[in-house]
């Protein structure tokens, strides 16, 4: 009996009797081409599937020190406008510098490698790695080199997902030195960027590792926590509404999730103290923040240590400063939620007690021109967005603005809104100039303001403040 085949695709074969090879479409196989034609379909299958689970095993490892690095099929982005493979880098000493758009210490860091790579020329390479999409991160550069006045001469890397498995970063920034033979010689904090180590790798030493091997932990914040895997195996649990002790792997984090079903939820990630007092005690309109939260305890560095960032700051979590937490309540209880969570805070940090005072502090005062005329409205939709590089507002009261840049703490010192005027307009403020801080120039800003008839005048008021004390005996 002879079998017909309706397999698709190509087949390498040896017709009987000849030694040439061909090509034969699958689908016109027939057996007179020989059983050990057919047994070429079988090792082409087996050889095909080794190599994709090779790849996938070989992508899913985290390389650690020592470890070379695979030929990843990343494409590199130049910034002169090339495109080149990874592995076209070889022989030089390639920083991996994992960062995002919003991280402030990424984006300090950046005239520093800029420096470095210019000084060091072609021996060697950094390449900056986001996760985030080219369009997010060639926005923000150009919003970035225009505000500074500057080309930034980088590589770039753009949607990566192939280097965070293979290095699975933590904390931003986080950098992944690779010496010109392509092995990973050091993991480092931006602290180790320098000159001086650069040279040291160059003439073939080191740079000794200060970022832990961390196991990246997944977190969906729609889920409960520690819940199937969600944000760990529960294996620190310290008390259920529930609090736990830092988690590696896990980045800080805060997200409030308010449902008509299931009702609210409050979740903090490794966040310190500072945090948990700030979001408890904002109700009633209020929003606390470092700008009017006063510390008149012994110890601050207890509560918050917003001197550090990237490596130290989660070394100073992790060494018993950072916690977890999560209250999720029906939503019969959602107005209650706050009130809920300052009390769990009173039941676990029985050390610290808060309450609110009145004081005078140094602030921005927003008001009306003498001879200014009153901002517009445009009609265009409810909007309202404030970034680094301008604040826009569309349909709002000047309110929101206010209460916006007091929540990112956009200026040195908080904004209380006497313009008087009440009805939603249209404002439009681009940030030209930073000062030493990164923070916008007032100066600048208040020529902006200008064009609508407005200011922001430093002066004393009376504002509330989170007072966080030492619990007397």
């Amino acid at each position: 009996m002879k079998l017909k085949y309706s397999f698709r695709g190509w087949l390498l074969s040896k017709r009987k009797g000849s030694d040439s090879m061909r090509m034969v479409p699958l689908e016109a196989y027939h057996p007179d081409y020989g059983w050990r034609d057919f047994r070429w379909v079988i090792v082409s299958v087996v050889i095909a599937v080794a190599i994709l689970l090779f790849s996938i095993f070989t992508y899913a490892q985290e390389l650690k020190t020592g470890d070379r690095l695979p030929d990843v099929g990343v494409v590199v982005h130049g910034a002169d406008g090339s495109a080149v493979p990874f592995s076209a880098l070889r022989g030089k000493v390639v920083v991996l510098d994992f960062w995002a758009t919003w991280c402030a210490p990424c984006v300090m860091m950046i005239p520093r490698m800029d420096s470095l790579q210019r000084e060091f020329g072609k021996k060697v390479e950094f390449v900056s790695v986001a996760y985030q999409p080219e369009a997010e991160v060639k926005f923000f550069m150009s919003k970035l080199e225009a505000q500074r006045g500057k080309h930034f001469d980088l590589a770039e890397v753009y949607g990566d997902t192939v280097l965070r498995r293979l290095f699975k970063p933590v904390s931003y920034p986080h950098y992944v030195w690779i010496g010109a033979d392509g092995r990973v010689v050091a993991v480092t904090g931006f602290q180790q960027v320098t000159r001086e180590n650069l040279s040291g790798v160059l003439r073939g030493g080191t740079v000794a590792s200060t970022v832990r091997d961390n196991k990246e932990i997944a977190w969906d914040y729609q889920k409960p926590m520690l819940i199937g895997g969600n944000g760990g195996d529960g294996s620190n649990l310290l008390y259920h509404s529930f609090l736990t002790s830092y988690t590696p792997g896990m980045h800080p984090g805060l997200a409030i999730v308010n449902d008509s079903v299931t009702g609210r939820k409050i979740t903090l990630k490794n966040n310190p103290l500072i945090w948990f007092f700030d979001v408890a005690w904002s109700d009633s309109g209020r929003n606390f923040n470092r700008q009017n939260t006063r510390l008149l305890v012994r110890d601050t560095a207890r509560i918050d240590n917003h001197r550090q960032a990237g490596k130290d700051y989660v070394d100073w979590l992790a060494r018993g400063n950072g916690f977890c937490y999560e209250l999720q309540v029906p939503r019969a209880l959602a107005p209650a939620a706050l009130l809920m969570m300052r009390q769990d805070i009173g039941r676990y940090f029985t050390q610290y007690t808060a309450d609110i005072i009145k004081e005078k502090r140094v602030c921005y005062v927003l008001s009306r021109l003498a001879n200014g005329h009153s901002p517009g409205r445009s009609g265009k939709a409810t909007d309202v967005r404030l970034d680094r590089f301008g604040w826009s507002m569309s349909d709002c009261t000047l309110g929101i603005l206010c209460e916006r840049i007091n929540y990112y703490q956009l200026l040195p010192y908080p904004v209380v809104d006497e313009s008087g005027i009440d009805d939603p307009v249209d404002i439009e403020v681009p940030i030209s100039k930073v000062g030493q801080d990164g923070k916008p120039d007032i100066v600048a800003i208040n020529l902006e303001l200008a064009k609508f008839g407005l200011e922001l005048k430093q002066a004393e008021r009376t504002r509330e403040i989170l007072a966080i004390r030492d619990r007397q005996p």
